[in-house]
C-alpha cells in the first residue's frame, strides 16, 4: 500500500482532473496566481496547497472542492495508459 501526505493527493487528483479534461497546466497556474515552478511543486506535493489554491483549481475543474481530497480512482483503460507513461502516482 502506497500512502500519500494530503498535498500529494490533492496534486494527483489535480493531476488526473486536468489529464481528463484535456486542460493543460497553464490554464490552472493562471488561474491560481502562481508560478508554473510552484504549481509543479504543488502538484509533487513539495509545497502545501492553501484553500485558495484548491477553491481555484476546484473552478478551473469543474469540481467541488472536496473531490480533490478524494482517494485518485482510475480504472480500466485509462489507469493502464496514465500508469504505462507514469502521469500519475496513484494510491492503491
Amino acid at each position: 500500500m502506497v500512502y500519500m501526505t494530503v498535498d500529494e493527493r490533492i496534486g494527483a487528483n489535480v493531476h488526473q482532473l486536468l489529464w481528463l479534461r484535456g486542460l493543460k497546466q497553464r490554464e490552472l497556474y493562471e488561474e491560481m496566481g502562481v508560478s508554473r515552478e510552484s504549481l509543479a511543486k504543488k502538484m509533487r506535493g513539495q509545497i502545501s496547497w492553501l484553500a485558495r489554491d484548491i477553491d481555484a483549481a476546484a473552478r478551473v475543474l469543474n469540481v467541488e472542492p472536496g473531490r480533490l481530497f478524494d482517494r485518485t480512482q482510475v480504472t480500466g483503460e485509462k489507469r493502464r495508459t496514465v500508469i504505462n507513461r507514469h502521469w500519475l502516482r496513484l494510491a492503491v
